[in-house]
Parts: C-alpha cells; structure tokens; sequence
C-alpha cells in the first residue's frame, strides 16, 4: 500500500513594499524580479506562492529563511532575535501579524489546475502558525523583514520556505533582494535617492 505524502513546491515570489495595512495591497514589484535597492533597516514584504500536488496535506508552521546564495545548504531561519545580517520587522509590519493573505492574483492565478487556498502574513518569528497546504492547492505566504545595519552593501540574499523545518519538495525560484544603502530614508522607508521604490 502506497504512503500518503504533499508534494510541495515554491514557486514564485515578490518583493513589496510595508505601504498598506492589507498584505495583499502592499506596492509590490513584478514577479520573480530581485529587488536590487534594499535599504538596511528599512522593511520590506517577501511574499512567496507554493503549491502542493501530492497525496496529503503539507502541515506545519511555514518559515522564512534566508542564505547568500541560492542553495538551501547553511540557510538561517528568519528570526525575531536579532541575528546579526535579517530579522523579522514586527515593530513596523503593518498588516496584523497572521493576518489572512487572500488575493490569488497578487502573485499568479494557478486556478486552471490548482484551487487557491489562503494564505497568511507573519511580521511575528519568521514563521506563521500553524498551516496546511491542502491536496491541489496553491497559495501565498509574506513576511515583513528587514536587513539589519551589518548587512554588507552590495550582499545579495535568497529566501525560500520550510514547513516545521523541512524542506520543501522543490524550489523553482528563490526570492532574491541586494542592499544599496544604509539610508537617509523616507518616512516609509523608502531610499531617498537611488532606484525609486514607490511613494514617499
């Protein structure tokens, strides 16, 4: 008798804005495009689609790490703590912390194959609570994040999803931000010269 197991792929990403109190409303940029231009300290949106074509549903906190290069070997995970180079911005994410994500078309619409299933927001730990990716199912997850002041300029970082610690089954795509500047900073954080990031 065969073993019942998800099959869950990262798919896709965007880079956004902290510019709305909706998570699905943030300014985000085009799809799977790294964002060469992050401000240290300054937050910004990681948002990531999956999917899961398996025979059962994918269960566990989903969380957020992050590596300087696109591999999944030596990853950190995405913590409230600070560790030095990314933490969690939860003193400026302004959606809710496991606020409901449920825009399917924010990323790309998969309902042609896949039901969409809503995802969640998490500015908390690095990980949301507990969640299950169902049987066929697509969905979003998105963090608010930070580079901290001892991210060096230029560092290119890569972030993907685990669920309760492991891997995920596959990872077409890691999301990919670049630091520019250590500030000044608009009163949204945006970089007050540079690559133009949205309203100020």
């Amino acid at each position: 008798m065969g073993v019942s197991n998800p099959n869950s792929w990262q798919l896709a990403y965007k880079i956004g804005d902290n510019d709305n109190a909706d998570p699905d409303n943030c300014n985000f940029d085009a799809k799977d495009t790294p964002r060469v231009g992050i401000v240290r300290e300054a937050p910004f949106m990681v948002r990531i689609q999956v999917k899961n074509t398996g025979s059962a549903s994918e269960v566990g906190v989903m969380q957020l790490f992050y590596n300087d290069e696109e591999s999944t070997s030596g990853a950190v995970m995405v913590g409230a703590a600070l560790d030095g180079t990314v933490q969690v911005d939860s003193a400026d994410g302004l959606p809710a912390d496991n606020a409901t994500v449920n825009d399917k078309t924010v990323i790309e619409d998969l309902s042609g194959s896949y039901t969409w299933q809503n995802g969640m927001y998490d500015d908390g730990d690095g990980q949301t609570s507990k969640y299950s990716l169902l049987v066929d199912r697509f969905s979003d997850l998105q963090y608010c994040v930070q580079l901290t002041e001892n991210a060096p300029l230029g560092k290119t970082y890569y972030f993907f999803l685990k669920s309760a610690g492991g891997l995920l089954n596959h990872y077409d795509i890691y999301a990919q931000v670049q630091t520019i500047t250590g500030g000044p900073k608009g009163p949204l954080g945006h970089p007050l010269t540079g690559p133009f990031r949205g309203p100020i």
